[in-house]
């Protein structure tokens, strides 16, 4: 296969290997849409990868406060199923945040480990509707923080920032930037979605070797690759092949997209999102 790679598309493909209820799938399945629409406008731009998922919960928990035209334009934008709403979709969300996260304990080579937080940053004095705080704590575990956005804009920023690093073991530095909070602010929802683990089948290092690698513009460089020879699932279409790579105890896999030889990689992408 040619190894030029698919621009990175995470899904919300969180049910592989399990018997969820249906409005869990529906759930994960309109996630999916969410993401498949988000990386096709993002594509346009200068920096098309991002986590559809985290974005996906952060607007979902907006839902429980929300109503009239914004609740309207909320479902539109999660492409949410019309019988999907109100305690269903908090009950689905909550199932589906807890198929993401995984029990301690184990082997750190043998385990992988996932690590999801919902938090809520509120203006210290700034009453938030009792219902919305108690459904945000009850579905999505998020925990309500107090700050101070109008008195001191900078020091919230630098506050929420510092969290989410801890959450992600240094994994992501400074999320909000300068001008995204201000003395207006009130209310900050954020989701921090931390993944680590070995391959179910590890590859040798001593089986890494220099390889030819075509970008998407078609220019070819040389880089190292990884070889193993395993049987693992796989899928192909018109446009595009795909392989998918269990890691450890099988809960999670890295689904790998890539043009196919002959193929452009934005063709492949329309072929992909296309379904």
């Amino acid at each position: 296969m040619r190894p030029s790679l698919l621009a990175a598309l995470l899904f919300a493909s969180f049910l592989s290997g399990q018997n969820p209820g249906p409005d869990v799938r529906l759930l994960a399945q309109a996630c999916n849409r969410f993401g498949a629409e988000l990386h096709t406008r993002l594509a346009a731009t200068n920096a098309p990868t991002c986590s559809p998922g985290s974005i996906a919960i952060a607007l979902t928990m907006l839902l429980p406060g929300a109503g009239g035209t914004t609740a309207d334009e909320l479902v539109a934008v999660l492409q949410l199923p019309e019988e999907l709403r109100g305690e269903r979709l908090l009950v689905a969300s909550q199932q589906l945040l807890a198929s993401l996260r995984t029990q301690p304990g184990g082997r750190p080579e043998t385990t992988t480990v996932c690590e999801l937080v919902n938090d809520a940053f509120v203006q210290q004095g700034f009453a938030l509707a009792p219902a919305y705080t108690q459904r945000l704590t009850e579905f999505f575990g998020a925990r309500a923080t107090a700050v101070d956005f109008f008195g001191n804009a900078e020091v919230a920023r630098k506050t929420i920032n510092e969290h989410l690093q801890r959450l992600t073991h240094d994994r992501i530095r400074d999320l909000l930037s300068a001008d995204d909070v201000t003395r207006d602010t009130r209310l900050v929802l954020t989701n921090a979605l931390w993944c680590k683990g070995p391959w179910q089948t590890p590859f040798r290092v001593a089986n890494t070797r220099p390889g030819p690698f075509t970008r998407a513009d078609g220019t070819v460089v040389e880089v190292p690759r990884m070889h193993a020879v395993s049987g693992l699932p796989w899928a192909e279409a018109e446009g595009w092949l795909a392989v998918s790579l269990p890691m450890a105890g099988h809960q999670f896999t890295v689904d790998l997209v890539l043009p196919r030889p002959g193929q452009a990689l934005q063709a492949a992408e329309r072929a992909l999102l296309s379904g």
